[in-house]
């Protein structure tokens, strides 16, 4: 795990430019058209529904179609071996802990209250939301962000991939409950912010360890700390509680951002070959 900065372009083969945008065009119309779907056949949430699972699987189809037609194959193209497992340990710890500690401080501070029963993670739910980030993050992160470093270097593939998986969510954060009590262009605002810091983090923990499934596990941890635990065991007791907690509230989103401003100053080390 050492050595020099990777150069721009030593990722891993690099990728044309029609590839880079055949994927992202691909994956777009995708999704967006089984999202369609998914609103035409009445359904309001992507979770719990027949359809659900096709529009968050979407980028990975889409991906496993790019990579089978690479010369890496699919397995080095998306990044299936697992990787080094200390990674995997703190792809679980840091979402988690940042979750937990936001929630312990408001709570502390009246901002939140107890809901009366205390949720806790099991393995069928971090089970179910790893299948459900996988779909993204094989896409987005698995083969996407080294498509883009092999162009153009770790931080302008961290940020424009990110800034495309920002995007991708804009239909469900519309449809959802995300965005809670802030203003419309606040929320969407903070949850761009967000996603431009986590995604970077993402893309750096796929890029260092060589492998997706860090990425999967911490975005599947970060989603069912969040709305599987926190959502049932705390419930807001301030009107402030919209600014200051989820993925538009400004804790979370400003621990992101510092994340993946660290991400940027010390890029992956290790190089795709």
């Amino acid at each position: 795990m050492t050595g020099q900065p990777a150069p721009d372009g030593a990722f891993q083969p690099a990728a044309t430019r029609g590839e880079v945008w055949g994927y992202v065009l691909g994956a777009f119309a995708v999704s967006f058209g089984l999202f369609g779907l998914h609103r035409a056949l009445g359904y309001e949430q992507l979770y719990g529904t027949p359809t659900g699972p096709l529009v968050l699987w979407a980028p990975a189809l889409v991906a496993a179609v790019a990579a089978g037609m690479s010369r890496r194959g699919v397995v080095r193209s998306l990044g299936l071996r697992p990787g080094p497992w200390p990674y995997w340990i703190v792809a679980f710890a840091l979402p988690a802990a940042a979750l937990l500690a936001i929630d312990a401080a408001l709570l502390a501070g009246g901002v939140l209250g107890f809901e009366g029963e205390v949720e806790g993670l099991d393995w069928v739910l971090l089970t179910v939301n790893v299948f459900e980030a996988a779909g993204e993050e094989l896409g987005f992160r698995g083969w996407l962000v080294p498509a883009m470093a092999s162009r153009r270097g770790f931080g302008p593939a961290a940020l424009a991939s990110s800034a495309l998986w920002a995007l991708w969510h804009l239909p469900g954060v519309l449809w959802s409950d995300v965005i809670g009590g802030a203003p419309l262009l606040v929320g969407l605002a903070a949850f761009a912010l967000f996603a431009l810091g986590f995604g970077t983090a993402l893309a750096w923990v796929r890029l260092r360890s060589r492998s997706v499934w860090p990425a999967v596990i911490a975005h599947a941890t970060h989603n069912a700390v969040l709305f599987g635990v926190l959502a049932h065991t705390f419930q807001p007791r301030a009107a402030s509680a919209s600014w200051l907690r989820g993925e538009v509230g400004l804790p979370l989103v400003a621990f992101w951002l510092l994340i993946g401003l660290a991400c940027l100053r010390w890029p992956p080390r290790r190089a795709e070959r």
